[in-house]
């Protein structure tokens, strides 16, 4: 997966509460390299700092994921939505999953609410457009909904 720019960077834990120290910005942006140079893989990475979620399953409701398409909010990019029970590695399987599909991430906004992701992605494919195909757009809800 390629990054071509990123413009912005926001950091909260999965309680919500922790924000990214300033002293601690160094080493995110050191990581974030070497990931994007295929120094670390983030799989890897992933599996070895990926803990209990701090609300257990029996605290917390459950439900299935949901996945949306829309092609009317954006003029330029299809827009998925996808709400799920958040777990450390999500974004990155969602984004993968998207460049799986030949697409491109051209804006991303990741929440988490009690547990819950809300995740949406603006994304493009190779030549620049929506996914407008309807075997694609299938495909598509189809990758996302197992997450």
């Amino acid at each position: 997966m390629m990054v071509s720019s990123l413009t912005s960077f926001q950091i909260g834990g999965q309680g919500g509460g922790y924000r990214l120290h300033q002293e601690d910005t160094p080493r995110v942006e050191k990581l974030l390299k070497k990931v994007i140079a295929g120094q670390v893989s983030i799989e890897d990475y992933l599996k070895r700092h990926t803990g209990p979620h701090p609300t257990t399953k029996s605290h917390r409701l459950s439900f299935p994921p949901r996945v949306r398409l829309d092609n009317a909010i954006s003029p330029s990019a299809t827009v998925i939505e996808v709400q799920a029970d958040d777990r450390v590695g999500l974004g990155y399987q969602i984004a993968k999953t998207l460049a799986s599909l030949h697409l491109n991430i051209t804006f991303a906004k990741l929440a988490t609410e009690k547990a819950h992701a809300f995740d949406v992605f603006y994304v493009q494919n190779q030549d620049g457009c929506k996914v407008v195909d309807s075997e694609r757009m299938k495909k598509l809800l189809s990758s996302c909904g197992q997450m």
